[in-house]
């Protein structure tokens, strides 16, 4: 009877540690514990493999930005099924959005609780350089806009 080698057991790895973006949160795809430290303000996975998620992206890639951000308008369609533009959110995930307000914000539970709450819970806090005043992003939500 032939003999075989032992077999190393495998070792399990724990995901490195992120480091939090120039928001002060991490970005989609990075490895949490809580919520509330992503930008996106969701946390998803088996415990020990869980990371930042994104939402409501409509099709919408990380890197596009608003024609009034620096970028080219890219056209979507809303989780809400309304027409809408494409642009980053600060945790680096794209997001389609309809409308959007000048309000200084670094996650999207930020603009989800703005001014009581008006964006609704589907908003989102996007990266905007020439968005003065507000940090270089700007609160979107999902809701209607006239194109």
């Amino acid at each position: 009877m032939a003999r075989f080698p032992a077999v190393a057991e495998a070792k399990k790895t724990r995901p490195k540690k992120a480091k939090p973006n120039a928001y002060g949160c991490l970005n989609v795809g990075d490895p949490c514990r809580r919520a509330r430290q992503c930008c996106s303000g969701l946390c998803q996975g088996k415990q020990g493999r869980r990371r930042c998620k994104a939402h409501d992206t409509g099709g919408c890639a990380a890197g596009a930005h608003l024609e009034v951000c620096g970028g080219a308008n890219v056209a979507c369609a809303t989780s809400l099924g309304k027409p809408g533009l494409c642009a980053t959110t600060t945790g680096n995930a794209g997001y389609c959005l309809a409308i959007g307000d000048p309000y200084p914000c670094k996650t999207d539970r930020d603009c989800q609780i703005a001014a009581g709450g008006e964006h609704g819970p589907r908003a989102a806090c996007v990266r905007c350089a020439e968005s003065t005043g507000t940090g270089g992003a700007l609160c979107v939500g999902p809701a209607s806009i006239s194109m």
